[in-house]
Order: structure tokens, then sequence, then C-alpha cells
């Protein structure tokens, strides 16, 4: 089996020569029919699949020169355009538009990056995907609300007061494009995809590799419009800081809602939420809850032991709760924030009639 830097040699070359690679292998092979005294690149269809290039596949020769990765950036550039004006600016993203820029940073050995170190290499390859270095400020306005947002949420929200509240929230297009970003958290399952070997190039796919993870953040970003323009928010996207706002809009005019809640019994330990009069907590449980993540940092032994602590931590804070009548609700990254509410509601009824009970 190819390492995957052979396999990202292949398909650099192949990209930049725009070249499809079961079609080039069955010419190389000879599988694929020709006339006789005919060469492949006699066809205006096969124009790249050159003599030259044949051989250098035959070879295993996939250098690739600067003027070519500039021709073949002209191209792309050219090609981008002339979609643009006949259908719309937003078809960035596309796997067949991809940039040098973004061919040139796509090879990651996750093994040489700390944790960090490693994301911010990843969202600033996502931003090169979608060509987001490339737009305006109202340009990437326009690609969150026309490609990205829900229909219904630029139904219930003016396009133009989505744009302004966008433009007065963030200082410049760079903070603006990080932001929506900033929520992006991908699993260790799809970090460790990136090396690997058996998948072959769609592992360069951004677009298929990160596309749950990009959209999770986009939505994120618009819960957060919805909110500010009192508005529901809308499927299983948020995170905790979402989550506490929209439980306080929820509860707040008939309970105090603390986030970061601390009663006296818990000690050190906080809740993530906190009723102080019902004693009810709600818990986000995000991924390193549930196993061990390890982003390529210090490695699974590292992942494991924290994995640990924190099962640790949390099955002290459950001890603590239950010794005290505090109920724990736990809420999971892909959990409808609709039913933790319903789940809330419950809890709340059940301990006002447990209240009567006892009087």
């Amino acid at each position: 089996m190819k390492s995957l830097k052979e396999t990202y040699d292949e398909w650099r070359w192949l990209t930049y020569n725009q070249l499809d690679k079961l079609l080039i292998q069955s010419m190389v092979t000879g599988q694929h029919p020709l006339l006789i005294g005919q060469k492949y690149c006699d066809n205006i269809h096969y124009k790249n699949y050159t003599e030259e290039n044949l051989k250098k596949y035959e070879i295993g020769d996939f250098s690739v020169s600067q003027n070519l990765i500039e021709s073949y950036d002209k191209k792309i550039y050219a090609d981008a355009k002339k979609m643009t004006e006949q259908h719309s600016t937003y078809f960035f993203g596309q796997f067949y538009f991809l940039r040098s820029v973004f061919i040139e940073n796509c090879y990651i050995d996750i093994t040489s990056f700390k944790k960090r170190e490693l994301l911010q290499t990843i969202k600033r390859n996502i931003i090169y995907y979608h060509w987001w270095d490339k737009l305006s400020f109202q340009e990437l306005s326009n690609c969150i609300t026309d490609k990205h947002f829900t229909k219904s949420t630029c139904k219930l929200i003016p396009k133009e007061n989505l744009h302004k509240y966008f433009k007065n929230r963030f200082r410049d297009k760079t903070e603006f494009a990080n932001y929506l970003l900033s929520h992006f958290e991908p699993r260790e399952a799809m970090i460790n995809e990136m090396n690997e070997t058996s998948r072959g190039s769609v592992v360069f796919d951004y677009g298929w590799l990160f596309q749950n993870e990009f959209i999770k953040s986009i939505r994120i970003f618009e819960n957060e419009c919805r909110l500010e323009f009192d508005e529901k928010i809308v499927g299983v996207f948020y995170n905790e800081n979402l989550l506490f706002r929209e439980i306080k809009k929820t509860f707040e005019k008939k309970y105090t809602v603390i986030s970061q809640g601390s009663p006296e019994w818990l000690g050190l330990q906080r809740f993530d939420i906190y009723f102080p009069e019902l004693n009810i907590a709600i818990e986000y449980q995000g991924e390193q809850h549930q196993q061990p993540v390890d982003f390529g940092g210090k490695g699974k032994k590292v992942a494991f032991a924290q994995f640990q602590d924190n099962l640790k931590r949390d099955e002290e804070k459950k001890v603590k709760a239950n010794q005290n009548g505090c109920e724990i609700i736990y809420v999971y990254p892909d959990y409808n924030i609709n039913q933790a509410i319903r789940d809330i509601k419950k809890s709340i009824k059940k301990k006002k009639l447990s209240n009567k009970a006892s009087l």
C-alpha cells in the first residue's frame, strides 16, 4: 500500500495536470481504446493526456514545476470568474476549483502538530478551500446567508438586517471568517482520517472530510443570530453558550438561571447551568466526556488518562448531586435543544410535586 505522502504526490500531480486517475491508468495499461496512428491528446477531450504525461505516470515521476502551478492557478481563476458571471458567486468549495494555496497545504502529518496548532492549520485550509480569503466582507456575508444559512432563518430575518448585524459585530472579514469556524471541532475519527492511507486521495477533499463539522459551526453562528433577533434556534446545532442562552431565555422570568453555578456542597466543581431555587443542574457532555480525544497532540495514552479524569470528576459530581437531592440533566452535542427544554420542564414539574408531597 502507498504511503500517504506517495498518495499526496500522485494526487497533486494529477490535479495540477487536470488528469483523471482511472482514465490515465487505463491509457497507460492500453485498456482505453485508441485508433491506430492516433494519440490520446489528439482528442480535444484528452488534450492533457500527452505522451509525456503518460510516460511520467507510468514511471511515477510526479514532480511539478512552478510554471505548471502558475498556469493551473491562472486557469482555475478564469474558470471561477466565468462561472461567477454565468451562475452565482457562491460556487466556492467545489473540489474541482481547488487553488494551489490549498493543494500545497492540505497534506498534513497530524503527529507533528499539537492539538491547537493542528486545528488552526485545518481551519486555515478550510478558508482556502471555500475561497473565503478572496471574498470581500459583503461577498462573505452574501455567501453565508445565501448558501449556508437555512431558508427559514432568511425568511424570518431580512437578509439586510443579518448583514447589518454581521457588520456591527465584526471589525473585518478576517475576524468574521475566523468566528464562523470558532465552533469547528472535528471528531478524533475525522482527524485520524486525514492520515488514513486506505482512503486514498479523498482525504484531501475537505468538503467530504469535514463537511458535518463545518456545517455545525455555521449552524451555531446561525442560531446565535436567531437568538439576537428573538427567534427560536433550530436543529441540534448549538454549544454550551447557546444552550445557556436558550434555557435562560425560556426560564428566567420564573427562576434564577446561573452559568457555571456552584452550590456550597459542590466544592470547587461547577455545573454548566444551575437552577438554585430548584436545585436542578444541566451538564453539557461534549465528546471528551464520552471517549478519549486526541487531536494528534499528546498521544492516545495521555488522551485516555484525561478521559479517565473526566469520568472521575463527572462521577464525583453525580455522587454529590445525589447526596444533596440535585437532579442532573445531561445534554449531548447531537441532542435536540427543544427536547432539552421539555426535559427541564418535566424535571421542574416533578420537583414541585415532590416538594408539595413533603409538606
